[in-house]
């Protein structure tokens, strides 16, 4: 578990530094953010703390990092690109990441043949991918597609052109002014849901609570839209050759909307007594290969 493999770090970094000392705590995603809300609120941070793709929203709370790159402090001279600039605000980096990925869609080619459906491919355009849905249950029965949610909608927004993205550069106001946009796409969910069979009905999305429950494992649907870094582990609990692929675009030849995004990081908060001993963990955290060895995420 994620949990376990970060308090092992947590304990290899104290057999090596006595002098400092770590209180974890584990809860779920959704109470996990519930709580790191109210800490900003209090004003109450932990000192080091983990922060997903939102890591925006808790900015006024977070140290930015470069004065300890400079100072030698947090090392991060091995660290490729991809992962500083997802966190990096104004020039200004404000955590460090532990993993990218970008959102897109797996499949199982086994379905897709049975179904005498041609395989998604880099330029399967949304008309291709509902077709295919249509197709599938018809010949199978089974869902075309699992649960199509915001970042579909996000990638949908953006492959309208460079200057569509769901929020502005601030934050503080929709990136798009066209609200036809955002109703084309919900028509074509909407197509889809209102076919039976098609698309899985409420009380079956509210069935999905992980990885082992999704629709592709069990072969009840043909797609599954998820984060990159989750294809080996839904392929290892299916126990069957899956197949990853873009997002479907709106012309073959159009921007794809897709983009790189940070996963997970860590963040020092700026109330800290300890930011020193923060940034030199979170460095021990990403390039020392002993802890490296402990961390097996799934």
């Amino acid at each position: 578990m994620r949990h376990d493999d970060t308090i092992a770090v947590t304990e290899l970094y104290t057999e090596k530094n006595p002098n400092i000392k770590f209180q974890c705590e584990f809860m779920g995603g959704s109470d996990y953010w519930q709580k790191l809300n109210t800490l900003v609120a209090a004003n109450d941070m932990p000192d080091v703390f983990q922060v997903g793709n939102n890591f925006r929203t808790y900015q006024s709370a977070i140290e930015p990092l470069e004065p300890y790159v400079e100072s030698g402090v947090l090392d991060l001279s091995d660290a490729d690109e991809t992962f500083l600039l997802p966190t990096t605000v104004d020039g200004q980096l404000l955590g460090v990441s532990l993993g990218t990925n970008a959102y897109c869609m797996i499949y199982d080619p086994a379905i897709f043949e049975q179904a005498g459906v041609p395989e998604p491919t880099d330029d399967w355009t949304w008309d291709d991918f509902e077709q295919a849905c249509y197709q599938i249950n018809e010949k199978l029965g089974i869902y075309g597609t699992g649960d199509i949610g915001f970042w579909n909608m996000v990638c949908y927004i953006m492959q309208h052109g460079e200057d569509y993205t769901i929020y502005n550069a601030d934050g503080t106001a929709l990136g798009y002014t066209d609200d036809s946009i955002v109703t084309d796409f919900f028509d074509m969910k909407k197509r889809l849901i209102d076919t039976t069979g098609v698309y899985p009905t409420p009380d079956i999305l509210a069935s999905i609570k992980d990885t082992q429950s999704d629709l592709i494992v069990s072969g009840q649907a043909a797609i599954s839209w998820q984060a990159s870094n989750l294809y080996s582990a839904i392929c290892e609990v299916a126990q069957r050759p899956l197949k990853i692929a873009p997002y479907p675009k709106l012309t073959a030849d159009g921007p794809s909307g897709m983009f790189v995004r940070n996963s997970q990081a860590f963040c020092i908060s700026n109330n800290s007594d300890y930011k020193e001993e923060g940034a030199k963990f979170i460095s021990f955290f990403v390039n020392d290969l002993e802890a490296n060895d402990r961390l097996v995420y799934r």
